[in-house]
């Protein structure tokens, strides 16, 4: 029988990932960054109006987004998406020359950054990321 730190020598424990609270700045720079567009999901919320309100939303973003990560649920109403075909080529006719689009909330992309942030933090810290 052979022992798995043998075959696997190089392997480590990987720290537990922690979800710590994102704060009212971070907020607004993931709204900054957004590309200001007029698409939006199943509330109809584009990131063009999100940008221009976020001085009201990033306080309620903020803790919308902290009870998420403290409670360890990602929000229900941010689950659903709005599914467009969007046609690749060939016959119009055909359905299999479309492909599905879903648009997903805005509100969605900026919880889904935060988590990346945290994400990305985490591989460079503990060096799990490679250059490959």
């Amino acid at each position: 029988l052979v022992h798995r730190a043998q075959i696997l020598p190089h392997l480590r424990p990987i720290p537990n990932l922690h979800f710590y609270n994102t704060t009212e700045e971070e907020i607004k720079q993931v709204i900054d960054s957004m590309k200001s567009k007029p698409s939006a999901g199943v509330d109809d919320i584009s990131s063009k109006i999100i940008k221009f309100c976020k001085n009201e939303l990033i306080s309620p973003l903020t803790a919308l987004i902290n009870r998420s990560f403290d409670e360890g649920i990602f929000p229900n109403s941010l689950k659903t998406a709005k599914v467009y075909p969007k046609y690749k080529n060939g016959q119009h006719t055909e359905a299999a020359n479309y492909r599905p689009i879903s648009l997903i909330s805005n509100f969605s992309k900026i919880l889904e950054r935060v988590v990346l942030n945290r994400l990305l933090e985490h591989l460079q810290q503990h060096n799990l990321l490679t250059s490959k």
